[in-house]
């Protein structure tokens, strides 16, 4: 818009003592100002790099623990701390006189019994990420016989080693999620328990939980201190408890027939993890609070601009900002790999986006500039985001 002042020329008649008309010519110089208008609408699509859903892959690694601890099984036989085939079992000799304390019989070399182990789940759920599972009953048993390899002296604290039936304990972890929005890609977690006849140390009794866990869902929230891109740091801990019960199921000396039962745990980080997000909360605003996908600009103006900035874009997880805390946040990852073309319809100006960097306050994904000359403008812009998918 040009607004143009022309020259203006005025006559003035004036009256004169003499009666005589003098004229008066105003200077003949240009006032002339000029304002520009520039008047830009944008909207803004994206799309996918390569489509798919969430899938956060958890690879456990041998998160170990401690066993169910089990002491005193009766007043006879006392065992240890180990609640899952203990390598030995005491009996509980009276040192002054050597008698049993629960049967009154006296400590021999001969004496031998008979126990059942089992563990199983106590836990009726686990977390892995945020979420929680159910953990499917589980119940493996093993017998075992105890008996000594000398006779009893006087004493001494009298240690029965036990041999063991049926090997290593497997146990194949079904999980459930609670969530009906998660759906279980892929699970082989496993709970493995060396028996004392395959341990290379029996009194150290080895277990873990290993195998890989992978669940789709489409309701995380972004939580840098959670969700990384990177595979090199820890996702989650993982916990799991569980009982083991010892039961006594015969002897040659007459002792109780009891159980016995403790809590056993295993805890650990689960050490590779890849963490991608639903596509379907992502979006891409012109404000950092809300979702605005158009916007009206209005600059008044009295010389060209260079690189002026027009806007900014906010990548939008969930209607919430997705800034880039840090380089290894999966915020990060799809900001620094995404595109962003812009077309508009008017030749008098040429329109661009440039990505804020890292790290970055206003936490925006890219800022728009535009470039324009001593022409008023009135124009459309389309904004392309283009976003990976990992």
């Amino acid at each position: 818009m040009i607004n143009n002042y022309l020259p203006l020329k005025k006559q003035l008649n004036k009256s004169t003592t003499s009666g005589k008309v003098r004229q008066w010519d105003m200077p003949t110089n240009i006032l002339k100002h000029i304002a520009y208008l520039l008047i830009i609408t944008a909207s803004i699509n994206y799309t996918f790099a390569i489509p798919g859903t969430v899938q956060i892959t958890t690879e456990i690694n041998n998160i170990r623990g401690r066993t169910p601890t089990i002491y005193d099984i009766n007043e006879d036989i006392f065992n240890g701390g180990i609640g899952v085939m203990p390598y030995s079992v005491g009996l509980n000799c009276n040192t002054q006189t050597g008698m049993l304390f629960g049967s009154n019989v006296k400590c021999s070399g001969s004496m031998w019994f008979d126990l059942e182990s089992a563990v199983y789940n106590t836990t009726a759920s686990t977390s892995i990420g945020n979420k929680r599972f159910t953990l499917a009953p589980f119940r493996e048993t093993r017998r075992g016989h105890c008996a000594p390899t000398h006779e009893y002296r006087l004493g001494e604290s009298f240690q029965l080693p036990c041999t063991w039936s049926g090997g290593d304990i497997d146990i194949n972890l079904q999980l459930t999620p609670e969530d009906s929005r998660v759906t279980i890609e892929q699970q082989t977690l496993r709970l493995h328990i060396t028996s004392p006849l395959t341990s290379s140390n029996p009194s150290a009794q080895d277990m873990n939980v290993s195998g890989t866990f992978i669940y789709q869902t489409n309701d995380y929230l972004l939580d840098w201190d959670d969700y990384n891109a990177s595979d090199d740091i820890t996702f989650s801990s993982v916990d799991f408890w569980y009982g083991g019960e010892l039961t006594i199921i015969g002897s040659n000396f007459g002792t109780t027939l009891t159980s016995a039962t403790g809590l056993g745990n295993l805890h650990g980080e689960s050490d590779k993890v890849t963490a991608s997000l639903d596509p379907a909360p992502l979006e891409v605003s012109f404000e950092r609070s809300g979702i605005t996908k158009e916007k009206t600009k209005q600059i008044d103006y009295a010389s060209p601009a260079t690189n002026q900035k027009l806007a900014d874009l906010y990548l939008m997880y969930n209607g919430n900002n997705c800034g880039d805390w840090d380089d290894s946040n999966i915020c990060y990852s799809i900001i620094s790999g995404s595109a962003i073309s812009i077309i508009c319809d008017s030749p008098d100006i040429t329109v661009r986006a440039e990505k804020t960097g890292h790290p970055n306050p206003v936490d925006a994904m890219a800022t728009i500039l535009g470039t324009w000359g001593n022409r008023s403008v009135n124009t459309t812009c389309a904004i392309t985001v283009i976003l990976p998918y990992e």
